[in-house]
């Protein structure tokens, strides 16, 4: 069949047709040999596929920085066993995905996204892939193209350096900016500590008008010392029932020192003193050189 596409818009004169490249005459990593370009798609009529899989639409944005998680439902014929293998068709800019499998038992999975801080600001069409080894072959189906807004976070957080003694507790204060308003309290959950060292709390609340937060750092006398740029707050925003899931201020600093040496014990006051050395003689005068009496004398001219 005949494969074309012209725009939605009749002022926009633009037509896209289908070519494929067929390397019949491969040749490793060089130039092919012999190529083929064709401009029809092979269709087959088949058998229904076996299952149906449908991509639920978020209610929120994936922020910059952040992540979610897709939800895939599936439709199963009542002989369907097999596992679904679950991919995305295609990850908009600055944008990374996880994949997912639905088990014969299950009539869901969800798919892990992650944006990076300069993934670009918009709304993508997407899509997940499914498919299925049947003893017949391989099948493959798509779900429905859904809207995957990405968007600037909410807020900025920046951790300063924080500071404890091994054994002993210590603070750790975390500044934050609020871009966009939200409603409600926000969870924020600090991690990345170093072994033997934990926060208390383990998750704390803010609002939109907060502008800092006090964490408690515990340690143990085991608390590796020096410091440990490893920490992050992960803070989650409730909007329209949905989580908004921030990574903020990576890279904080947490600075684990050793006790001081302990005091060395006093002498005992009975223990005499010993006696003070004599003085030593002063040296001989030594005679200057030529040159350092020249110096002497340049110097008393000035």
């Amino acid at each position: 069949m005949d494969l074309s596409g012209t725009c939605a818009k009749p002022e926009v004169a633009v037509k896209g047709v289908f070519r494929q490249t067929v390397n019949l005459v491969p040749n490793g990593n060089e130039a092919p040999f012999y190529q083929a370009y064709v401009d029809k798609v092979a269709v087959a009529v088949a058998e229904e596929a076996p299952f149906r899989i449908n991509l639920v639409q978020p209610k929120v944005p994936l922020v910059q920085g952040g992540s979610m998680q897709l939800k895939v439902l599936v439709e199963k014929k009542p002989d369907f066993k097999a596992p679904i293998n679950l991919q995305m068709l295609f990850n908009p800019p600055g944008v990374g995905a996880g994949t997912a499998q639905i088990g014969p038992e299950q009539t869901e999975a969800l798919i892990p996204l992650n944006a990076e801080d300069g993934a670009q600001v918009r709304k993508w069409k997407i899509a997940v892939l499914g498919f299925a080894d049947l003893p017949t072959g391989r099948v493959w189906v798509s779900t429905q193209l859904v809207d995957l807004e990405i968007a600037p976070p909410f807020m900025t957080m920046k951790i300063e350096m924080g500071t404890a003694e091994q054994g002993k507790p210590g603070q750790l204060l975390v500044n934050i900016e609020n871009k966009t308003p939200f409603e409600g309290k926000a969870k924020v959950q600090l991690v990345g500590f170093p072994p033997n060292v934990t926060g208390a709390p383990d998750t704390m609340e803010i609002a939109a008008t907060d502008k800092s937060m006090t964490f408690t750092v515990n340690t143990t006398d085991k608390a590796p010392v020096g410091q440990h740029p490893s920490l992050l707050c992960i803070v989650t925003v409730t909007k329209d029932g949905e989580p908004v899931i921030h990574n903020l201020g990576r890279g904080g600093v947490m600075r684990i020192d050793a006790p001081p040496p302990p005091a060395p014990a006093a002498a005992a006051a009975a223990e005499p003193m010993p006696a003070a050395p004599a003085p030593a003689a002063a040296p001989a005068a030594v005679p200057l050189s030529r040159l350092e009496k020249l110096r002497q004398d340049a110097a008393a001219k000035k």
